[in-house]
């Protein structure tokens, strides 16, 4: 899918050359952020693969928000997930809501939850009952890596860098190597691109840029591929949830129908 978002490329003047003693610098960097990154927070990633899209977490519970166009306008899309379930939003405003409530008994909901989370449990293989938005396992188990994807990205990074070098100026980081790239698999004369267009994972070189703030937290990272011009962008300034994002108060049970029951 691509994307409106922005994509800025950055210069690299007078950039100080490679050295073991610059890798060692950036290696420690990024282990501060690693060890204190936090258990509440969000980011937003743009890029190629990805319209305007945020990553909110707040404990164990991920939300998945990705900026959307519709008649009405720009809106945002949601799905939450957690270690055993994943939830979309209840469609208050669906012809059929008033119903669904009244058969569930419920006042209200703000959800629909789904068994299948990010922790790859036990997931149902009844076609009606799973979330509409995922079709496999696999899908609910990308999720977990969200939580600390930026992270991991530029330790990845420095761990297959064939040079690191900083700008003296901007301080800017740029970490030349290889990458793990997710490129559409297009067969030829394909019938059906839902079912027969798929994703593969291949290795690119690739250059990524690291922005730290003073304080040592990530202030931007952007990853360029080689492999068909794939950009990855991830920034910082997103706003911080406050709250858990699902009530477990409001919630209707997919499969059943009526409120959600826990352990």
């Amino acid at each position: 899918m691509l994307s409106f978002a922005l994509v800025v490329f950055s210069v690299h003047a007078s950039a100080e050359a490679a050295s073991p003693t610059l890798k060692v610098q950036l290696q420690s960097l990024i282990q501060k952020v690693a060890s204190s990154w936090p258990k509440i927070g969000s980011y937003g990633i743009g890029g190629t693969e990805y319209l305007n899209t945020q990553i909110l977490f707040y404990n164990g519970q991920l939300e998945y928000r990705m900026q959307r166009n519709s008649i009405n306008g720009l809106y945002w899309d949601e799905e939450v997930f957690e270690p055993m379930y994943s939830y979309i939003p209840f469609n208050n405003n669906g012809a059929s809501a008033k119903y669904q409530l009244d058969k569930a008994g419920m006042k209200r909901a703000d959800w629909v939850r789904y068994t299948g989370g990010y922790s790859g449990n036990d997931f149902s293989d009844w076609g009606l009952f799973r979330n509409p938005r995922h079709r496999s396992v696999e899908s609910f188990k990308s999720y977990e890596k969200l939580f600390k994807d930026p992270v991991n990205i530029v330790k990845d990074a420095v761990t297959k860098s064939k040079s690191i070098s900083q700008n003296k100026k901007s301080k800017q980081w740029i970490i030349t190597g290889t990458c793990q790239v997710q490129v559409l698999n297009i067969p030829e004369n394909f019938t059906n691109a839902e079912r027969d267009i798929t994703t593969i994972t291949v290795t690119s070189k690739c250059t990524t840029y690291v922005d730290f703030n003073t304080n040592g937290t990530l202030k931007f990272i952007q990853q360029y591929s080689e492999k068909e011009g794939h950009v990855l962008n991830f920034v910082f300034n997103t706003p911080k949830p406050v709250a858990p994002f699902v009530d477990h108060a409001y919630v209707m049970d997919g499969e059943t129908g009526i409120l959600a029951e826990y352990p």
